[in-house]
């Protein structure tokens, strides 16, 4: 079992890094100005692709997105100027 668990977390460990180097691909405004969300199996670390993922800040609706062949959604953000004053 101990095995078993080893490998699932390493290749949750890769499918981060992987998403990580396609995220530093993209523009730099892109990448400052985007909230990202990796989606990955639970008992094997692989991606999920085709999944629907909603983003909230504070209950406020920022976006919906659906996850690429990485297991990658992502969303425009304005930033946190956007927010307003307060804590997040």
């Amino acid at each position: 079992m101990r095995g078993l668990r080893a490998d699932i977390a390493k290749r949750r460990a890769d499918a981060v890094r992987q998403a990580k180097a396609e995220a530093r691909k993209l523009p730099e405004d892109a990448r400052r100005e985007a909230i990202e969300a990796a989606l990955v199996r639970s008992c094997d670390g692989a991606p999920l692709a085709g999944q629907s993922v909603a983003f909230l800040i504070n209950s406020a609706d920022v976006g919906t997105a659906t996850t690429n062949d990485l297991g990658i959604a992502a969303v425009p953000f304005a930033g946190a100027e956007a927010l307003g004053a307060g804590a997040h």
